[in-house]
């Protein structure tokens, strides 16, 4: 972690116990890479409306990505620094997926790519929030853009999002038992 939310980063992370404790992780790893997909196909159903959508997601994301971290952190992280890191880093993600919609508006970028740009935009916002935190927010982020890169280039791609779902499940509790209480940031 970077001297932002803790004093000393020689300490070991408080980690939840219990079988509940991944299902918790798989939870929101589901929830959040099921916005994303949901949007990509409610963007191209109604874009004009669909940026309320985008943005709703960012704060759910923000407050997600604040559990995970929050769930997986050393003794030392003071609650109120990681909770202004992610505000910062959710609020960068927030602008740019309004400046796509302004883009839009503006005739700058075609109606059908709304929902993919925000998609990818909010999993590498994930993927990076888990480089430098929790490596459980860098799987959920690689399942998004992967999610979104089959969406782009399969039409049948539900089938396809299910065995990425699973195969990111898998490495969530393989990476559970691997790493136990390590971090990316502390590895």
């Amino acid at each position: 972690m970077t001297d932002i939310d803790t004093e000393t980063a020689s300490a070991k992370p408080t980690e939840p116990s219990g079988s509940s404790a991944l299902v918790v992780d798989v939870v929101i790893a589901a929830v959040l890479s099921g916005l994303c997909f949901v949007g990509i196909v409610w963007t191209d159903m109604a874009v004009l409306s669909s940026e309320r959508y985008w943005l709703i997601v960012v704060a759910i994301f923000f407050v997600a990505s604040f559990v995970v971290f929050w769930r997986h952190r050393t003794p030392q992280v003071i609650w109120w620094r990681l909770l202004l890191k992610l505000a910062v880093h959710w609020f960068g993600v927030l602008v740019a997926i309004h400046m796509v919609f302004v883009f839009i508006a503006s005739g700058r970028m075609a109606n059908t790519d709304a929902g993919l740009m925000a998609s990818v935009l909010l999993g590498l916002s994930t993927y990076l929030s888990g480089v430098h935190g929790s490596w459980r927010m860098l799987l959920i982020g690689a399942l998004i853009l992967g999610g979104t890169v089959l969406a782009t280039y399969v039409d049948q791609f539900q089938w396809l999002l299910l065995g990425l779902a699973l195969v990111t499940i898998v490495l969530l509790v393989m990476g559970d038992r691997l790493f136990g209480h390590k971090r990316a940031a502390e590895a």
